[in-house]
C-alpha cells in the first residue's frame, strides 16, 4: 500500500471509525464474551463467563430457546448496564459446518472471485439456497499447475437465523459468524505459532473427541473430529493417547496422498493430561516437532475477539452471518458519517459563531472610545458595519437550523430503507441500488429477481407504501441472466418519508 492509500485509510478511520466489536462463544455448555483493546495487543477490555445447564443448546443448535435468552442477558449485566446493542464475532461449534478446501485456476485477479464463487455454488454439499457460505484464500501463492487455493464453508440458514433471532432479543447484534476451527486457527496465526510456509496438525482435545486440523500457509485447510471409542471401564489416558496418534496418521496419511507432502510440524493444545498426551505422540510419532499450548495461550474466544478488531471492509476471511453481518456494518457506515460530519460542522460554525461574537465585542468597544471623535459620516459606517454582523449572525442561525433539519431526515430514511429491504427479502429478491435524491425527487430500484413474476410482485408491494408514488416497471428492464434469474429497474419518486 502506497504512503497516498495508508494516509486515505488513516483519515477515514477518523472520520468513520470502526464500530466496537467483541467476540462471543456459545457452545453446549457455557456463553464466553472478549472484548479487546485496539490500543494494547492482546489486553482484554471487558470480558464475561456463564455456563449454561444442560438441553439449553446441543451440538450447536438451540434447544430451549427461552432460557437462551435469559441466559445472554444475564451475560449481558455482566458486560455492562446502557441498553446499546453489543457487536459480535459470533463463534459456533463446528456441528453442522461443512468445510471443504478447493482450487481455481489463477486467471486474472479480477476472475478468481467469480471462480471462487461458481466453484463454491458447485461443492456446496447441502442445498446451496438453503445455505449461508463463505471462502477465504488458503496463502496468496499459486501452485505449479497454476491455481490458487480456497477453503469454502457451509452451514443451513436456519441455524444462523435462529441464533441471530436470539441474540437480537438479548440487545446483541451479530457482524459475523464464524466456526470454532477458523478462531482458533487465527488465534494460533496471530500468536506466532503457526507457519506461514510448512504445513501444520493442530490437536484439540475435549470431553467428547479429539478435533485435528491440518494449516497450509497459516490458514485453515482440512478439519476432521475424532469421537472418543467408548469402553466398558471409563476413558482411559492411554485410550486417549492411542485414538489421538490413531486420528494423526489418518491426517498425515490424507495430507500426503492429496498434496505429496509429509506433515512434521504438530500443535497440541490442551490443558488436562497435556503432558502425558505430548508423551504418548512422540513415543508413536518420534520424528514429529511437537509443541504444547495452554488453552490461556490459544483458544477460540480469543480467535473470535481478535477478528472484531478487523475492520469489516477489510475482513477477507469466512462469514456465515448471511446478511446479518453487512446490515450492520453498512448501518454503521451511514449512521456514523452523519454523527461525524454533524460533529464537524457543529465544530465549525461554532468556531465561526465565537469570531462573530469577539468581532461584535470588539467594534462595539471601539465604538465606545471613540464616540466623542467619530464624524457623522463614520457614525453611519459603523452602523452600516454593525448591521452586516447582525446579518451574518442571522445567516448563520439559518445554517444551524439547516443542519438539524438534515441530521433528523437522514435518519427518517432508514425505515423506508428497512422496509424495502423486507419486501425484497420476502420474494428472494437481491437488491443492487435503492437511490433517490430526496423527497419529492425521483428514484429508483434495481436488482435481482428469480423470476419474472417476483419482479411485478414487487412492484406491487412498493406501490403499497405510503411514501412513493409513480412507480414504474418498464418491461424492457426485465431482462434475463445467466443463472436463470432476471435483473429489473423500478422507477418511482419519493413522496414522503413519514408513512407506514
Amino acid at each position: 500500500m502506497s504512503k497516498i492509500q495508508t494516509l486515505l485509510k488513516k483519515i477515514e478511520n477518523l472520520l468513520v471509525p470502526s464500530p466496537s466489536i467483541a467476540g462471543l462463544v456459545i457452545d453446549d455448555y457455557s456463553l464466553r464474551y472478549l472484548e479487546l483493546s485496539p490500543k494494547q495487543v492482546g489486553a482484554p477490555k471487558s470480558q464475561a463467563l456463564l455456563r449454561l445447564p444442560p438441553g439449553i443448546v446441543e451440538q450447536g443448535k438451540v434447544r430451549d430457546r427461552a432460557n437462551l435468552v435469559a441466559a445472554l442477558k444475564e451475560l449481558r449485566k455482566q458486560i455492562r448496564a446502557d441498553e446499546d446493542i453489543i457487536n459480535v464475532v459470533l463463534s459456533i461449534p463446528n456441528f453442522g459446518v461443512y468445510m471443504q478446501s478447493f482450487e481455481v485456476p489463477a486467471f486474472a485477479h479480477e476472475d478468481l472471485k467469480d471462480a471462487a464463487d461458481l466453484n463454491l455454488r458447485m461443492i456446496s454439499p447441502i442445498d446451496f439456497d438453503q445455505a449461508y457460505s463463505g471462502w477465504q484464500r488458503i496463502g496468496e501463492g499459486i501452485s505449479d499447475a497454476g491455481k490458487a487455493k480456497f477453503l469454502g464453508a457451509f452451514i443451513q440458514k436456519t441455524a444462523i437465523d435462529e441464533l441471530a433471532e436470539v441474540l437480537r432479543e438479548a440487545n446483541f447484534g451479530i457482524a459475523t459468524v464464524e466456526f470454532a476451527s477458523l478462531s482458533l486457527i487465527r488465534c494460533l496465526r496471530i500468536g506466532g505459532y503457526l507457519s506461514l510456509s510448512d504445513p501444520q496438525i493442530v490437536i484439540q482435545p475435549s470431553a467428547s473427541g479429539v478435533n485435528m486440523m491440518i494449516t497450509e500457509s497459516g490458514s485453515l485447510y482440512f478439519e476432521y473430529f475424532f469421537p472418543w471409542a467408548a469402553a466398558a471401564d471409563g476413558l482411559t489416558a492411554e485410550a486417549m493417547v492411542s485414538a489421538i496418534n490413531l486420528g494423526l496418521q489418518q491426517m498425515i496419511n490424507f495430507y500426503a496422498g492429496r498434496d505429496g507432502a509429509r506433515i512434521t510440524n504438530v500443535i497440541l493444545v490442551t490443558g488436562q493430561l497435556g503432558e502425558k498426551m505430548a508423551q504418548g505422540i512422540n513415543q508413536g510419532f518420534p520424528g514429529l516437532n511437537l509443541k504444547s499450548l495452554t488453552p490461556a495461550e490459544a483458544n477460540v474466544l480469543l480467535g473470535a475477539a481478535e477478528r472484531g478488531l478487523v475492520r469489516k471492509e477489510q475482513d477477507i476471511e469466512i462469514d456465515l452471518s448471511g446478511p446479518s453481518g453487512y446490515e450492520l456494518f453498512r448501518e454503521h457506515k451511514v449512521i456514523q458519517f452523519a454523527v461525524t460530519w454533524r460533529n464537524i460542522v457543529t465544530v465549525v460554525l461554532s468556531f465561526v459563531l465565537l469570531l462573530f461574537i469577539g468581532a461584535n465585542i470588539f467594534v462595539d468597544r471601539l465604538a465606545a472610545s471613540t464616540t466623542a471623535g467619530i464624524s457623522q459620516a463614520n457614525r453611519e459606517i459603523v452602523s452600516q458595519s454593525l448591521n452586516s454582523l447582525v446579518s451574518q449572525a442571522q445567516n448563520f442561525n439559518g445554517l444551524v437550523a439547516a443542519n438539524q433539519q438534515a441530521k433528523s431526515l437522514i435518519a427518517n430514511y432508514s425505515p423506508l430503507l428497512s422496509k424495502i429491504g423486507q419486501l425484497a427479502s420476502g420474494l428472494s429478491i437481491q437488491l443492487q441500488r435503492v437511490s433517490f435524491q430526496g423527497v419529492g425527487q425521483p428514484g429508483v430500484v434495481t436488482g435481482t429477481a428469480p423470476s419474472q413474476a417476483a419482479t411485478v410482485s414487487f412492484k406491487d408491494d412498493l406501490a403499497g407504501l405510503s411514501q412513493l408514488s409513480g412507480l414504474d416497471l418498464p418491461f424492457s428492464s426485465i431482462v434475463p441472466t445467466s443463472d436463470g434469474q432476471v435483473s429489473f429497474t423500478i422507477n418511482f419518486n419519493l413522496q414522503n418519508l413519514s408513512g407506514q
